[in-house]
């Protein structure tokens, strides 16, 4: 068995490609058409029954025709007509399995897929031979070549690609990714397997995968922004807040109106600790969509730890005119007006964000905190109490308990709540160093493979 490749150079290579094999074979014609008409747009979908006919190929070109005018219904009981008389055309099962894709029937595209590559032959040219063939159309005794090698190899590449697709939609993420494989094996400048795959890889947490793969489609296509964007999400998931900050910034440079990509800068920014610029780029989402209520939110919560309050609070105005019952924005205004000592107010929206949601952590937290400004210690321990049964796992709410108890005077109660305090920031910090220390030692042990296998 021969292996191949297929790579097309450029996009105005493969269109000559697929224009001069058409006339050989009907497999081009098949993956043009298909092409063409997934593409389409507004084009009227006519409801035709069967009509009988004697042959599988008339039942074929009816097919292709329904295709055309996107009856995929019509065309795919016409494929299955044909199918019927003749069980072996393999160009009538890639397009009914195109077209089952198409209407959202994946496990029948997969099943005509499948049977596609069952029934391909298993030998295929080199990507070179073909190309050498198909400039002069003529094989070595100079007769006119039918290139069934190498329209077989588009033919399967399509195949696996659209049957990835076909798992994609099944959730079958470890199906897809061997499919995408087998496409991009076939024809390694397929830039969309290549994102795909990679979308794959995300869902089975294969993150540097994932990201490699977006590197390679960035690669092929350096001004692909979307794959800069999907990168840039991924690096943001492993830790690389830099990789993905630069990946964010070359989707706006690109796309200057790409408010998915503001909108992630701008989070990777706040993370950094870069705050100004973190204001500026969801400034620059609002200006876009002045409406948006969660970048609202962001942009408040920045301005808040600018110390921006009054910014801050015109941003949680603007929220709760939009949505009366958004308790996260009364939270954070609350904050605002704790912080600029209208106290009252403060006291006011943190009830009303605990009104709206009961499990909400800091409003218990805020409103015992201005509690214990008003030394109302009683109502302060209260809310800190609420706090610690929502999350017993914080030890900020235990420390703040046990202040409000030292300044009331229960001295043995509040260094009881500090005890517990400390412990529970011991333990998180144990537990952050274990992390950090498996993963050193994993590193270093595998270094020190690496070395006992080159003395050796």
């Amino acid at each position: 068995m021969k292996s191949m490749t297929i790579d097309f150079t450029t996009k105005e290579d493969s269109t000559k490609i697929l224009c001069a094999t058409s006339f050989w074979n009907r497999s081009i014609v098949i993956i043009s058409l298909f092409m063409l008409a997934a593409c389409a747009t507004n084009k009227p979908k006519i409801a035709l029954e069967i009509p009988y006919y004697e042959t599988a190929n008339e039942y074929y070109q009816e097919g292709a025709n329904l295709v055309r005018i996107e009856d995929w219904e019509g065309a795919v009981g016409h494929f299955s007509e044909a199918i019927r008389l003749n069980p072996t055309l393999i160009e009538v099962y890639l397009l009914r399995g195109l077209t089952k894709y198409k209407i959202n029937d994946a496990t029948g595209a997969i099943a005509d897929l499948s049977e596609v590559i069952r029934l391909s032959d298993d030998e295929i040219v080199t990507n070179e031979q073909s190309l050498t063939k198909l400039e002069s159309g003529l094989d070595e005794e100079g007769k006119v070549l039918e290139f069934n090698d190498f329209t077989q190899g588009m033919r399967l590449t399509m195949t696996y690609y659209y049957r990835g697709l076909a798992k994609v939609m099944n959730h079958d993420w470890k199906g897809s990714i061997e499919d995408f494989t087998g496409a991009i094996g076939l024809n390694p400048r397929l830039i969309n397997a290549y994102s795909q795959r990679a979308l794959s890889k995300v869902q089975v947490a294969d993150f540097n995968g994932a990201i490699d793969d977006f590197t390679t489609t960035l690669q092929l296509n350096p001004v692909d922004a979307n794959s800069h964007l999907r990168r840039g999400l991924v690096k943001a998931q492993v830790g690389d807040l830099t990789g993905a900050l630069i990946d964010f910034t070359r989707v706006i440079h690109l796309r200057p109106n790409n408010i998915n990509a503001y909108i992630n800068r701008g989070n990777i920014r706040s993370e950094l600790g870069h705050l100004d610029g973190a204001v500026a780029d969801f400034t620059a989402v609002l200006v876009r969509d002045p409406g948006r209520t969660d970048t609202l939110l962001k942009r408040g919560f920045v301005l808040l730890r600018m110390g921006k309050y009054k910014a801050a609070k015109d941003d949680y105005d603007l929220v709760i005119e939009l949505e009366p019952e958004n308790s996260v924005a009364y939270v954070g205004r609350g904050f605002a007006q704790a912080n600029t000592g209208q106290m009252q107010g403060a006291l006011d929206d943190l009830t009303k964000a605990i009104d709206y949601n009961s499990s909400l952590l800091l409003a218990y937290l805020y409103r015992g905190g201005v509690f214990r400004q008003l030394s109302q210690f009683a109502d302060a321990i209260e809310d800190f109490s609420k706090a610690i049964n929502i999350d017993p796992s914080r030890p900020g709410a235990w420390q703040a308990r046990g202040l409000t108890l030292l300044m009331r005077g229960s001295y043995d109660d509040a260094i009881a709540d500090f005890d517990q305090s400390l412990r529970m920031r011991i333990k998180n910090f144990r537990r952050r160093i274990a992390s950090k220390i498996s993963s050193n030692v994993i590193q270093v042990l595998f270094s020190s493979l690496l070395i006992l296998t080159v003395k050796k």
